[in-house]
This record gives C-alpha cells, structure tokens and sequence, in this order.
C-alpha cells in the first residue's frame, strides 16, 4: 500500500528532500511552485478514475478506468499532488456530478456562504462569474440574494441555459475562456482547482478574469491540512491532482498576482477558503498567516503510518461484521464512499445509500454497490450503517429514525 523511495535513481539531500523522476525519467517538480524539493508520501494503486460518475450495472461498473495515486509532497510550499495522474483518463460530463445540495446540512452551508460573500463583496446588483459552477445552485443563491447577474461555466452542467434568479443567470456547458465577454465583479470557484493538473494555470485564468473590474475573487477547496491531520483519508480520489493547504493555496494565489485577504477553514474545517483581490492595493503577504512548514511537515511525515493502518483496520471490521452475520450498509455515495469501498473489503457491503434520486438504481465504480434510497433501509433493516462523513451524522440519525430504522450508525474516520 506504500511506496519507498528509489535509493538507486533517486538522490538525498537533507535540505532538498528527494530529486525524484516521473515514468518516463523526467525529473519531477511541484505543479504548483515547479519546486524539486519533494517527499514521496504513499501510493494508493488502481483507484476509478471517477468516483463522481456511477455506472448502470454492475458489470460496467466493476470495469471502469482505474488509475493510481502517487501521493507527493512539496516541501517548498506545502502541495501535494498525484505524481502519476494522467488526465487523459479523465473527461468531464454531464454525467459528472458531485453536487451535495440534496442535504439540507449541507444547504444551510452554501446559504450561510452566500450571505457572507454577498455583505462582504457589497453583491448588490452585480455581476458574479463562476467557473466550474456544478448544478448551478451557488451561483443561483448568490444571484437571488443580492439581485445580481450570474454567468456560470461548467462542461458537466446539466439544466436549463437560463434561470430566472436576481437579474438572470446564464449557464454554458464548457470551459471559460478569456474570449467570453463577462466583466465580473466577483470572479469565484468552488471545489474546481483541485482538479486542475495544472493549478498555476487555472489561477492565473481566474486572476486574468477579475483583473480587467479589479474584481474580488473566492475560491473554496478540500482543505488538505484537513486530510492529513484528521486523518481523512478517504479523501484520496484520482479526480483530485492536488490537494490545498492554506500555505499553498495562498501562495499559489499570490504568486498569480492576486492579494489574499482572508484565508480560512470551513465546513467543519473539511474544506478551506480564500478571499483574494486583484486591485491594486497595499498589503503584504498573506503567507505568514498560514500553517508555518514545520507543522505541516510533521503532519505529511505521519500520514503513511496512519494509512495503513486505517485501511487495514476498517477491511478487518467489514470482512469481521460479514462473518457474523451483520447486515452493513455505507451512506453516502459520493468520492468518500467510493473510495472507501475500493479500499477496504467492500464487496461485503451490499448497498450504499444516497438521498440524490439521481443516484438511485445505479452502481458504485470499482466495486458494483447497488446505490439505493434512505427508504429502502425499512425493508432491508441494516444493523449498521457506516456513515463516510461525521458533518451529516445528525441528519442521517434523524432520518433513520424516522423512518423506523434503528440501525447503528458509525462514521469511518
């Protein structure tokens, strides 16, 4: 499950971390900094490219493209990143989908978001672009809230061209470009950049959109401080090149020459956010206000460790509740639950469940879970269900009950 490094082809160096090389002997820099100083961190092989696209069988599902995940990390701005991915594996559709807005936990959060970006920004009667805007539904709050005109771009946007929300909202199902006429005054993205092979590249794009309005830019990822200290290691996903600590993502932004105003954690500090500015104002770095490096260092240094051992922990407790007899279910059909059944012995695991109808009567990737709705567990009665992420446990405990199912739920972190 883990990877050591090369002592043949790859060269110490105490204060540079390891001169590493990439499969075809090119030697490997960071994608966010193009730094050398690198450690390797673990290696997860054979993952579904998509864990965000289910499947309508079993068989198709049990036959997606995989990929591997390298795991690195920069010592020189805190990335890390998949040394193996490959995006060629990887097109999105509108058959992508890794929208949480069927969770009223969930839609409290993006409405709370809202608001603050809307009295923080002055979004009154503006002009708000999105690039990689999902099912549309951020966007539309923010447009709604503050009377605004919302463009949103998206090659996995599925629905109506228009909306009608504040002053209109457009939607386009492709990549923006510099060539749409679209003078923003908030350029945001949310959950975008992690999926960008190349991130320098996309933050400039976003940099050059806000510039032309001196506009304020809000930009929102998994926070990869997050994944490494909790640890959340269910989610590694190959659709995520990258993964953000505040320090890199700060510095990514800045080094686009943006100026970062806040940087925080949200979201039960599962996901991380960064206000940023393109006009021209005084105001140093925002560096010294993030996670310093030794800390982070001595978080990645243990991550592997701890890997392993989750892993190896929750395969024996699914294979262990299976030979007794236990009916086990996980919640949550979205990247974690994917990941986590690919990871651990999952085929003992007959359903997932979800509260997307979207979802329902289709297949997990890798493993072939039938995704099934929360009213099924009625006639099914689980005696566990393994809950993939603790910020619904409320929800889904209220919704059990509810319903008159009194199975145990757990969540698997």
């Amino acid at each position: 499950m883990t990877i050591q490094a090369d002592r043949e082809s790859h060269v110490h160096d105490a204060t540079s971390g390891i001169a590493m090389t990439d499969s075809n002997g090119k030697a490997l820099v960071c994608t966010a900094c193009g730094s050398s100083r690198l450690q390797q961190v673990v290696e997860v092989p054979n993952l579904p490219a998509f864990c965000n696209v289910l499947l309508n069988s079993v068989e198709d599902a049990r036959a997606v493209t995989r990929g591997d995940i390298r795991l690195v990390y920069c010592e020189e701005c805190a990335f890390l990143f998949n040394s193996a991915f490959d995006d060629s594996l990887l097109a999105y559709s509108p058959d992508y989908s890794n929208s949480l807005s069927c969770s009223p936990s969930f839609g409290s959060f993006l409405q709370e978001m809202s608001v603050r970006l809307v009295e923080k920004h002055n979004l009154n009667e503006k002009t708000v672009l999105e690039l990689g805007c999902g099912d549309g539904d951020f966007l539309t709050r923010l447009s709604t809230l503050g009377n605004n005109r919302g463009f949103g771009f998206d090659p996995s946007y599925y629905g109506p061209e228009e909306v009608d929300a504040g002053k209109g909202v457009s939607f386009k199902t492709s990549y923006y470009s510099s060539d749409d006429a679209v003078n923003p005054d908030l350029v945001c993205s949310r959950h975008v950049l992690e999926h960008v092979a190349e991130p320098m590249d996309f933050v400039r794009l976003l940099a050059e959109a806000a510039r032309g309005n001196e506009a304020d830019l809000y930009i929102e990822v998994p926070d990869g401080k997050y994944m490494i200290e909790k640890p959340a290691i269910w989610d590694l996903i190959y659709e995520h090149p990258g993964y953000f600590t505040d320090r890199s993502l700060v510095s990514i932004i800045e080094k686009a020459g943006l100026r970062v105003t806040e940087a925080r954690p949200t979201f039960l500090d599962q996901f991380l956010y960064v206000d940023a500015s393109a006009a021209d104002r005084p105001g140093g770095s925002f560096l010294d206000q993030t996670t310093g490096l030794d800390t982070l260092d001595e978080l990645v240094s243990g991550f592997r460790d701890v890997f392993d051992r989750t892993v190896k922990r929750w395969s024996d407790e699914v294979v262990s509740m299976a030979v007794a007899g236990k009916r086990v279910v996980a919640w949550g059909a979205g990247s974690k639950g994917v990941t986590f059944l690919n990871l651990v012995q999952g085929g003992k695991i007959e359903h997932i469940v979800d509260i997307n109808p979207a979802k329902h009567g289709r297949y997990v990737p890798g493993t072939g879970q039938s995704v099934v709705s929360p009213e099924s567990l009625v006639e099914y009665q689980p005696d566990l269900v393994l809950l993939m992420n603790g910020a619904y446990e409320s929800e889904v405990t209220s919704s059990l009950r509810s319903l008159g199912v009194n199975a145990k739920v757990t969540v698997v972190d």
